[in-house]
């Protein structure tokens, strides 16, 4: 139980840094 909460907790924080570097490169195309 705590290893699948575990690997949930690593999944969304790599889901989220995952947007955040998606959502950086729009914004530097944006720009270009």
């Amino acid at each position: 139980m705590a290893f699948s909460y575990l690997f949930s907790d690593i999944f969304l924080k790599d889901e989220t840094l995952f947007r955040i570097s998606l959502s950086k490169k729009m914004m530097s195309r944006a720009e270009d």
